[in-house]
């Protein structure tokens, strides 16, 4: 006596199709949740390329300076988890954007000139990928400033 199996393609299809929908929703969510009615040009760009006017590399990371039109450090930090949520739901290429690598850590400490942010990652591997990424962004906010 012989057994068998059957696989029902259709059905598999949409539940993949459902995980997805359901994925994005969280998505959006994430979206609407870090960045409420902000305008997508207030969001698009990062705002650590919006401030920026240096930086150094560390042994865990970098460190970037913005100027004081960045704001206070928990409105900046509000800002770059609005600009991370922009970027899950974004079709732009982000392959040098700091803020678009796993395991980051920033903590940022308003001083008298700006803002100091400290960007560190867990994985050791990418640290001179993110040491690239900022020298980039760094670039980048330089030529913004001057043009």
């Amino acid at each position: 006596m012989g057994w068998g199996q059957s696989w029902d393609a259709s059905s598999q299809h949409e539940q993949i199709a459902a995980t997805h929908r359901s994925e994005a929703a969280g998505l959006f969510a994430d979206y609407e949740h870090a960045c409420g009615d902000r305008s997508a040009a207030e969001i698009s760009g990062s705002p650590l390329n919006r401030y920026a006017v240096g930086g150094m590399p560390t042994a865990t990371g970098v460190i970037i300076y913005l100027d004081g039109s960045a704001g206070s450090a928990d409105r900046l930090l509000a800002d770059v988890k609005c600009h991370r949520a922009w970027m899950m739901l974004a079709p732009t290429d982000m392959d040098d954007c700091p803020l678009d690598l796993p395991g980051i850590e920033l903590d940022t400490r308003n001083d008298a000139d700006g803002i100091a942010v400290s960007i560190v990652i867990r994985d050791r591997a990418l640290i001179p990928e993110l040491q690239r990424r900022v020298a980039h962004e760094l670039e980048t906010s330089r030529q913004l400033r001057h043009e």
